[in-house]
């Protein structure tokens, strides 16, 4: 029996640094456990056309990780008996999902700044930021 498991990862976001950080990070994996055989679909939207899944037999794929925000491409996974993990949404279709903590990596960073003595810096979009600021008593205004 092959214990080597066929992994196909669906993505269609790499021109986020966020996106190549998580297709660098699977391909990392994939080197370093040879159990894994990785198989890369990259889905392109092409001119009056919706984008579209490359044939899935689940006889031949024993997982598959996307990075897809297409509705009807994520209820096809679904659909398709293949176990898979959504990397991009929650995608509510039977699909576990595995996301980013925006508020933990908001804390992180503002934990850095206050521990390196930073009294004037600026936030963008991630509401623990401010929260451990204002905890730490460095905020002033809001």
């Amino acid at each position: 029996m092959n214990s080597r498991k066929t992994v196909l990862f669906l993505t269609e976001e790499t021109f986020h640094a966020y996106g190549r950080g998580i297709c660098r990070g699977i391909a990392r994996y994939a080197e370093r456990n040879p159990a894994w055989s990785l198989v890369w679909s990259y889905l392109i939207e092409r001119v009056n056309r919706p984008k579209s899944l490359p044939p899935i037999n689940p006889k031949q794929i024993d997982g598959i990780l996307m990075r897809i925000a297409s509705t009807a491409a994520v209820r096809r996974i679904a659909l398709c008996g293949v176990p898979a993990v959504d990397l991009f949404q929650d995608s509510h279709h039977g699909i576990p999902s595995f996301l980013a903590d925006d508020s933990a990596i908001a804390k992180i960073a503002a934990d850095f700044f206050i521990r390196n003595g930073f009294i004037n810096f600026a936030f963008c979009g991630y509401p623990g930021f401010p929260s451990r600021i204002a905890v730490s008593g460095t905020l002033s205004g809001s």
